[in-house]
C-alpha cells in the first residue's frame, strides 16, 4: 500500500493547500499546477499563485458537483469527495494549529 498523500497543512498558523489538493479540486494535472507553482514570484505576488480562467472555471463546476454529492459546499469535504472518487489514500489537517490529522 503507497503512502497516503498529504492534501493540506498548516504553516506558522495558516492553512494551506498541496498541489495535489489542488489538483483534485480543479480537475488539473498535478505536474501543471507544481509548473505553475514555480513560475510564482513570491516578492511580486505576496505568494499568491494565479490561475487560469479554464482552471477556475472547471473548479466552480467541480465544486457545485461535490457539493451536490456530499450536501455541503465547504473544500474539505470537496477534498474528501474527490479523493474517494479518484480512491486515493489521503490525510487532510482540520484543525487549525496543525494536529488532528486524519485519512480520508
Amino acid at each position: 500500500m503507497s503512502e497516503p498523500i498529504r492534501l493540506t497543512s498548516t504553516v506558522d498558523g495558516e492553512p494551506f493547500l498541496s498541489t495535489d489538493a489542488l489538483s483534485l479540486l480543479l480537475g488539473v494535472d498535478e505536474g501543471l499546477i507544481a509548473e505553475r507553482f514555480k513560475q510564482t514570484d513570491p516578492s511580486t505576488s505576496a505568494g499568491v499563485m494565479l490561475l487560469p480562467e479554464a482552471w477556475m472555471k472547471q473548479g466552480r463546476r467541480r465544486a457545485r458537483e461535490a457539493m451536490a454529492h456530499t450536501g455541503s459546499n465547504d473544500m474539505l469535504s470537496a477534498l474528501r469527495y474527490w479523493a474517494r472518487k479518484k480512491g486515493l489514500d489521503v490525510i487532510l489537517t482540520e484543525d487549525p494549529e496543525g494536529g488532528d490529522a486524519h485519512q480520508v
